[in-house]
């Protein structure tokens, strides 16, 4: 079974019993990696190692609780050809590890610290960018408000944020925009998320409040309301 979304595919492979072990399944993951890219190779074409990667994943009892077994519980490794033949290791990450996929990154653990910190980077890449700007002010905050956040919005239908999280993402970028707006850095959240133009507020949204109301609005378009309820998982503030 192959999954695929244009150019970025998913082949999983999974044991035929709960009692298949890791060590278990890795043949057949291999030959069924090989089956894949020998059919792209002849109808013209191939996967790139260097934008591959796979995980192994099993669990282990400790006594109290289901764990993830790491490589060095359960080695292993693959590879894949390109279209040379040549042979290459694909890369194999651990289930605490995330991968971009579809320009989000994901861990199978659910852990979301790797896209955290791609969130985090792409605030801190648009405050350089504000900062030396020759902008205006009015361009600043144009520029935060209809191309920064709309840019963190892509993921928010499957991240799980929490506000402080919210907070330390936006925070360089928010920081760059309110100086070169001319504007203190300490200025009311209030002002800038819940005060709308009329009553000269500036209309910012709250990415934490979008991030439920985005969850919210997938599960309905997919017809599960008792599901979105769960999803929006609103939370006292911190």
């Amino acid at each position: 079974v192959c999954v695929g979304f244009v150019d970025d595919t998913d082949l999983p492979t999974a044991g035929a019993t709960v009692d298949t072990t890791g060590e278990d399944i890795q043949h057949e993951f291999q030959t069924s990696l090989d089956r894949w890219a020998g059919a792209l190779h002849v109808t013209g074409g191939e996967l790139d190692p260097k934008k591959s990667w796979c995980y192994l994943i099993d669990f282990k009892w400790t006594g109290t609780t289901w764990q993830y077994r790491n490589q060095d519980e359960m080695p292993g490794s693959f590879t894949l050809n390109d279209k040379e033949g040549s042979q290459h290791t694909l890369r194999r990450l651990e289930p605490s590890q995330g991968s971009e996929t579809l320009g989000i990154y994901l861990a199978m653990d659910g852990s979301h610290a790797d896209h955290l910190q791609s969130m985090k980077d792409k605030g801190i890449a648009f405050a350089g960018k504000i900062r030396v700007s020759n902008c205006s002010s009015n361009v600043a905050m144009y520029t935060y408000k209809y191309c920064f956040l709309p840019s963190l919005q892509y993921s928010m239908c499957v991240s799980n944020f929490t506000e402080k999280e919210w907070i330390s993402i936006i925070a360089p970028a928010k920081k760059a925009t309110l100086h070169k707006s001319q504007m203190a850095a300490t200025i009311p959240c209030d002002m800038l998320y819940y005060g709308t133009s009329k009553y000269n507020g500036f209309d910012l949204e709250d990415p934490y409040t979008r991030q439920g109301i985005e969850k919210l609005a997938t599960s309905l378009a997919l017809g599960s309301v008792s599901l979105a309820i769960l999803l929006v998982n609103i939370k006292k503030k911190e």
